[in-house]
């Protein structure tokens, strides 16, 4: 978990930033082991806070849905 910093867009607020946490993954080293961990983790110590995906694989552009789903699935045990 890291800060970072996200911008509001649009309307009166053009890129004013907005302070965030951040958790950072390595798609490299990850295994869905390491990937249920960290859920767990934010689960058992009560996080209710938002998470998304960061979309920087070319697939993701070719098959938005199927990529989606895929993670969809993989998040659907911590899903309420």
């Amino acid at each position: 978990i890291a800060p970072d910093v996200g911008e509001v867009g649009g309307g009166s607020l053009p890129s004013v930033p907005l302070p965030t946490y951040v958790v950072e993954l390595s798609p490299l080293a990850l295994r869905v082991e390491d990937l249920e961990e960290g859920l767990r983790t934010l689960y058992e110590n009560g996080y209710q806070g938002l998470l998304s995906q960061e979309l920087t694989l070319a697939s993701y552009y070719q098959d938005p849905f199927a990529c989606d789903q895929r993670s969809l699935e993989a998040y659907s045990e911590y899903i309420y």
